[in-house]
């Protein structure tokens, strides 16, 4: 797939001469200058269910660029710990170059089983420190991006309950100090996207976890966040 994508951008790129190349509104533009070479998405199994479901293979994703690092129970408190196996882990669908180091990271913050934190306090120090680990684990690291779950509509719950101990409602100490982080790192800490289901026949159950046609939909939300800023 990602050796069908470069394809796909150099087909687009080049000059339409005698027919040679198919005609731009024939072809599937991306943008000119990438910004970086390798974007991994470092999470957990919520994370990793919208992305096989069709992130790197949303329009205008080059997939090349895009690889991820993820494992069940992938919490904050794992990626924040220098020492922790989890960075062990292998990625999934490593980027075509950079892959050992990549220059930018998507970051799903979670914490459910034990809850590392509940106040904003507790939250801005537990993530301000996964980023300095970020740092030094990556040396050439340019950006990072702040990720929740994905929320219920408009950030609030379902009819039905989610599963035990977990939510899909963001609470308001948890984006102040995810927004706190990336004030304290300007230019290199961002928070977003806040991605809600379209409704709550997304989930399965109350949630968290998305049903097959949920996982697609958000797939193609975060795509169009992130074609962007990639």
């Amino acid at each position: 797939m990602k050796t069908l994508r470069r394809c796909a951008l150099l087909l687009a790129g080049c000059f339409a001469i005698a027919g040679a190349c198919p005609s731009t509104s024939e072809a599937q533009t991306a943008p000119a200058s990438p910004a970086f070479v390798c974007n991994q998405v470092t999470a957990m199994t919520l994370t990793r269910e919208w992305y096989d479901a069709g992130f790197e293979q949303s329009p205008g994703i080059l997939d090349d660029r895009w690889q991820m690092k993820a494992k069940q129970s992938g919490y904050i408190t794992e990626w924040s710990n220098p020492n922790s196996d989890f960075w062990n882990h292998p990625v999934q669908s490593p980027c075509a170059n950079g892959s050992a180091s990549p220059d930018r990271v998507v970051l799903t913050v979670l914490s459910w089983r034990p809850a590392c934190c509940t106040t904003q306090a507790q939250w801005e120090a537990q993530v301000a420190t996964a980023v300095n680990t970020l740092k030094a684990k990556y040396a050439g690291l340019k950006r990072i991006d702040l990720m929740t779950v994905v929320r219920g509509p408009g950030n609030g719950t379902c009819p039905k309950p989610p599963a035990a101990n977990e939510y899909i409602a963001m609470p308001a100490e948890f984006d102040a100090g995810l927004a706190a982080v990336a004030a304290k790192f300007p230019g290199f800490v961002f928070f977003g996207p806040k991605v809600e289901a379209s409704s709550c026949d997304a989930f399965q159950g109350g949630g968290p976890h998305l049903t097959k046609a949920g996982n697609a939909e958000v797939a193609r939300k975060i795509a169009d966040y992130f074609v962007k800023t990639q």
